[in-house]
């Protein structure tokens, strides 16, 4: 865009140029022609776009090409791997259940170990609060409806430690992640919930199904948030 705004006005300047030497070039011929040439010069090399191209050394564009190859295969590799261990988390419930819609085909990306998967799915990162580490990656649990509680489960088992859910039951059904969360205690082995990074969210009232809204929708928005939560807290028994 830049290099096609630069030749646009070099041409329109060079026309208007060529006007006012038109009239000049009875008094003054080689001046006019020696303006003419200077102007040819200008609009060709305007044309070319060198004058639009900033010179930039040859080992800051191999550095460049580098970076931007080292970019691209890391982009690769990580959706590579979120794939191969998506798929980790289901191809039991996918060989258990003929309701799964989740494919296992190994056609897609490169298979994964299964402790490898599990390492890099309980691998943690810090907050802002020092105290307070959580998972780099979680499962999300919107819109899995009555099978919220195995899916959480198999996820879980397949190496997930961070779960996400939300208090809005026109998309999410917290009262089964709560469920999974008691069946992984009192399964073996066991999945304490200290273990676990568990998050929720408040969803404004334009966000919820009208006809079941977990707070009292007239309470202002402090109080609604704390209903929210405590209505969080009931259906994760936590």
């Amino acid at each position: 865009y830049k290099r096609f705004e630069i030749g646009v006005g070099s041409y329109l300047y060079a026309s208007q140029s060529l006007t006012w030497l038109s009239v000049r070039a009875r008094r003054a011929p080689a001046l006019a022609l020696t303006l003419v040439l200077l102007l040819l010069l200008l609009m060709t090399l305007a044309g070319v776009g060198l004058l639009a191209t900033p010179v930039v050394p040859s080992s800051y564009r191999a550095a460049a090409a580098a970076a931007a190859t080292s970019s691209l295969l890391t982009k690769r590799a990580t959706s590579s791997y979120k794939t191969t261990s998506f798929r980790s988390a289901f191809t039991s419930y996918n060989s258990s259940s003929s309701s799964a819609s989740f494919s296992s085909s190994s056609d897609i990306v490169p298979k994964a170990s299964a402790s490898d998967s599990m390492h890099e799915l309980g691998r943690m990162m810090k907050t802002r609060d020092p105290r307070v580490e959580m998972p780099r990656m979680s499962y999300g649990t919107a819109w899995k409806a009555e099978r919220t509680a195995d899916l959480v489960v198999a996820a879980v088992r397949a190496g997930f430690r961070g779960i996400d859910t939300a208090c809005q039951p026109k998309h999410y059904r917290e009262t089964g992640v709560g469920d999974a969360l008691a069946a992984l205690a009192a399964s073996s082995p066991a999945v304490a919930r200290q273990d676990l990074f568990l998050q929720s969210k408040y969803t404004p009232i334009r966000g919820q199904d009208p006809a079941n809204v977990p707070y009292d929708a007239g309470a202002p928005i402090a109080q609604q948030v704390a209903q929210s939560f405590a209505v969080t807290r009931a259906n994760l028994r936590t």
